[in-house]
């Protein structure tokens, strides 16, 4: 899955040097500088290219891209510079396209539709859901997990709610969600029955309403090697569900919770512990005082030795 996201960053890496390039031909000046008259100048002498298309996905003024038609242009050319509008949010091309015969909804193993996703069009998602070639589930449900990476959550709501999607294919992407805490996301997937809760979804800090539920979803198990990693990874939220769950005991380990918060120079998870009556920060004798000295944490050691249970067991060494 992170693959998929690599390589759709490159790809948005280009169209941002594309869009500060230089034009590159006369007659892609003419299209950036809205200048037609010069446009049809230029075509006397020149054949438009990739260059020519791409430049009127990008303009408002159909006047070029409605010329450039009239030129025989492949089923890469179109749905290439379909992308591009798509890409500019230039609705009134891409939409235009659409109509010409050498369309393919479904081009590119549905790039189409992953595109759409990506920048967040629910119009554009509808129109192309409403064909059936196109499949809302292409590279293991790619246009749902790029509506989730950019928080499009209307997107995300219209393709887990088509049947076409792969529910089997579904986990990756809730996973995602939770380490990206898109909220509104996570209510979703934990309205469905086949939503898996695993430790990789507690890692994040959520809404504590969220973390509540994920740590008492009916999947998922709570157990202390999801409680420190969620200590490890500051989610303050999930921890407080942690604490609240009866199958978790931070004060197991003589207490190794306090000790992990030290060596991760967590002050405010550690207050958060203290507060917890099971936790005892004296524990193995005043270990976790004697750590915070070695690791010249100053803030554990005053916050440790305001605990009259760290102070009785010191007088008592």
């Amino acid at each position: 899955m992170e693959e998929l996201f690599t390589i759709f960053k490159a790809i948005k890496l280009v169209h941002k040097l594309s869009e500060n390039d230089e034009p590159k031909s006369d007659g892609c000046k003419a299209i950036r500088e809205s200048n037609y008259d010069g446009f049809v100048m230029w075509l006397e002498n020149n054949k438009p290219g990739a260059d020519e298309f791409y430049e009127c996905a990008r303009s408002e003024d159909l006047r070029f891209i409605l010329r450039i038609l009239g030129f025989d242009m492949s089923v890469d050319d179109i749905n290439r510079t379909f992308l591009r509008a798509v890409h500019y949010k230039n609705k009134k091309v891409y939409e235009l396209l659409m109509h010409h015969p050498n369309f393919v909804a479904n081009y590119n193993e549905d790039e189409h539709i992953r595109c759409a996703a990506r920048v967040g069009n629910l119009d554009l998602i509808h129109t192309l859901l409403s064909k059936s070639e196109v499949n809302p589930a292409t590279n293991e449900n790619t246009p749902l997990r790029f509506a989730i990476k950019n928080g499009h959550v209307d997107v995300a709501k219209v393709l887990l709610a088509n049947p076409r999607v792969n529910l089997g294919n579904l986990h990756e992407a809730f996973e995602f969600a939770c380490t990206k805490s898109r909220t509104e996301i996570i209510r979703i997937f934990l309205e469905r029955s086949d939503t898996k809760v695993t430790r990789e979804c507690i890692t994040a800090n959520q809404e504590l309403d969220i973390a509540r539920a994920l740590v008492n979803h009916i999947s998922f198990t709570p157990d202390a090697t999801s409680f420190h990693l969620a200590i490890a990874n500051n989610a303050v939220n999930v921890v407080k569900a942690f604490l609240e769950h009866p199958k978790i005991d931070p004060s197991a380990k003589e207490s190794q919770c306090v000790r992990l918060c030290i060596k991760t120079s967590n002050i405010d998870m550690l207050k958060l512990l203290l507060s917890d009556k099971r936790v005892n920060p004296a524990a193995k004798g005043n270990r976790a005082l004697q750590l915070a000295v070695a690791c010249s944490s100053y803030p554990a050691v005053c916050l440790l030795m305001q605990d009259p249970r760290v102070v009785e067991a010191a007088k008592n060494s």
